[in-house]
């Protein structure tokens, strides 16, 4: 297995030195040490303009999630945040608000969070532990027939929970306030037919036998998708019992998928960008004109496509998804995801916090 997380989450923080960004403040004796875990977020006035990593929309609510369990909210198109009460302090990474109110959001040490009230305050469904034990029951019981593929993923499960709450989830995605999926490193993935009450694994049901890390997970038309290492994007089968292997003919990471029901676009490492106009059955490489890994991508409203560059460019593409323009931008950051909050506004957030462009602006 491989040793290094080749995520945006990853990219974006080890370029800041964060490898231990999720630690809370330093106790003051190794006895009073507590993990982050098992510590609530600080309250801050800086929390809004700290490293914030996903954002997204909770009716017309905005919700963004970042370092050391931060979750601020805006009622005004991203101009004030309140700090919401969150029960961790690990990092966040990802969000997912089917409904207005309902709302999951992801980090590390396999924290699973939820809202009932527009993101306005969360609690803790589960995390490494709980998850961690519940996989290797759900293994042990299915490999008692011998079976070789059961056998496999119960040593690999074995190996990643031996340590404890290590693993981090990289995405979530609800389809409704029942049905959601969290996906995250070395294969890991699981899913939830009652809001969160329970998580099933769902290892075998994955065409990924060399288990690469699972970056993030996204709607796109009526399919869903996700975007792993080495040129790969799965896709839920129709039916929804299992996730099918896209080969895009790319050898290094995606760290998102976004697009249409006309044009499919995979994203990642070094600036590159495929896109496909069949659900992902074919693949085309396009020049996007950066080198940052691309971080994540937003659709407007005209269904126009934003990509967010690490090294701080936007860029707005084609509504066939082949050619780039670069938004203009009053001041850039090290960006970390984007998304749509208004017909050709985009929220980006990144290192400094959040900003609000105008990204039909962008050069044709």
């Amino acid at each position: 297995m491989r040793a290094n997380i080749t995520n945006v989450t990853i990219a974006l923080l080890a370029a800041c030195s964060i490898g231990a960004a999720h630690a809370a403040a330093p106790a003051a004796s190794a006895a009073a040490f507590s993990l982050p875990l098992d510590v609530a977020a600080r309250a801050t006035p800086f929390a809004a303009t700290s490293p914030l990593i996903a954002a997204t929309r909770a009716g017309n609510r905005l919700v963004a999630v970042g370092w050391r369990g931060h979750i601020v909210y805006s009622d005004d198109q991203g101009r004030n945040w309140i700090q919401a009460s969150v029960p961790v302090s690990v990092d966040l990474v990802a969000v997912s608000f089917p409904s207005a109110n309902q709302g999951w959001a992801v980090g590390h040490a396999g924290v699973i969070l939820h809202s009932v009230d527009a993101g306005k305050s969360w609690t803790r469904q589960a995390d490494g532990r709980t998850l961690g034990q519940a996989m290797l029951r759900h293994y042990e019981e299915r490999a008692k027939g011998g079976d070789a593929l059961m056998l496999k993923i119960l040593e690999d499960v074995k190996a990643n929970t031996q340590n404890g709450p290590e693993l981090p989830w990289l995405g979530v995605h609800f389809v409704s306030e029942r049905e959601g999926f969290v996906v995250g490193a070395f294969n890991t993935i699981m899913k939830t037919d009652d809001g969160g009450k329970s998580w099933t694994p769902w290892l075998e049901r994955i065409d990924n036998p060399k288990g690469f890390h699972l970056n993030s997970i996204a709607a796109v038309g009526t399919d869903l998708f996700i975007a792993a290492e080495q040129g790969t994007v799965f896709r839920l089968e129709q039916g929804g019992a299992r996730f099918m292997a896209l080969d895009s003919g790319y050898r290094g990471s995606f760290f998102g998928v976004t697009g249409s029901d006309d044009v499919l676009l995979a994203y990642g490492l070094g600036g590159v960008a495929f896109r496909s106009a069949n659900r992902g059955q074919n693949w085309q490489k396009v020049e996007t004109g950066v080198s940052g890994g691309i971080n994540g991508g937003a659709v407007l409203a005209d269904q126009r496509i934003v990509l967010a560059t690490q090294d701080g460019k936007l860029l707005l593409a084609s509504l066939d998804g082949e050619r780039f323009a670069p938004v203009p931008l009053k001041a850039g950051m090290l960006f970390a995801g984007v998304t749509a909050i208004a017909p050709g506004t985009v929220l980006a957030v990144g290192m400094r916090g959040s900003v609000v462009v105008n990204a039909a602006a962008a050069t044709k």
